[in-house]
């Protein structure tokens, strides 16, 4: 996957992006919505695009208030997903700013709507268990996985501890299961 960038939710402006995104050949095009603006126009538009095989995944920031009555519009442009993400990395992870209930919600809303659901936002390994817990379809992460800052290469020992963590509280939640993918 791919993101399309921080980009204000104009119609055009998103569009051209996510099609420079998708000639690239990924299989998600992500694209960000930030709450400075009403959104639904460049959904619609985006829904419209031609991306070819890629897929449509929209990404909330939870820091900047959200709104949730979006992810209905983005099921009717079909978009395969939508996740909650943190715009300053600096204010904390994504279960600091939102609590376990509001994510919840997030997650049923998602799956209302034929969502994929995911989460993201300055994760740590000790987030996992409490985040596998609400059954989300994605947990992302990125700083956790790298060297000293969240720019620095994959760190392939901790990219390791990350999956036996994950696989560990997936065990836990459901004892017959084996791994995720």
């Amino acid at each position: 996957s791919a993101t399309i960038g921080d980009l204000p939710s104009d119609a055009a402006v998103m569009v051209n992006a996510a099609k420079r995104i998708a000639a690239t050949g990924v299989d998600i095009v992500k694209a960000g919505f930030f709450g400075e603006a009403d959104p639904r126009a460049a959904i619609a538009a985006l829904g419209l695009a031609e991306l070819g095989p890629a897929k449509r995944v929209a990404v909330l920031m939870a820091d900047r208030q959200p709104d949730l009555a979006i992810v209905a519009d983005l099921s009717h442009a079909g978009f395969m997903g939508v996740m909650l993400d943190t715009a300053d990395k600096a204010a904390g992870s994504l279960p600091d700013i939102l609590d376990a209930k509001t994510l919840a919600a997030f997650i049923a809303e998602a799956r209302a709507h034929g969502l994929a659901s995911g989460l993201a936002g300055s994760l740590r390994a000790h987030h996992i268990a409490g985040l596998v817990a609400l059954e989300p379809d994605v947990i992302g992460f990125r700083g956790a996985l790298c060297g000293v800052a969240r720019t620095d290469a994959l760190d392939a020992k901790r990219v390791a501890s990350v999956r036996t963590t994950i696989d560990a509280a997936v065990r836990a939640l459901h004892p017959d299961k084996r791994s995720v993918a």
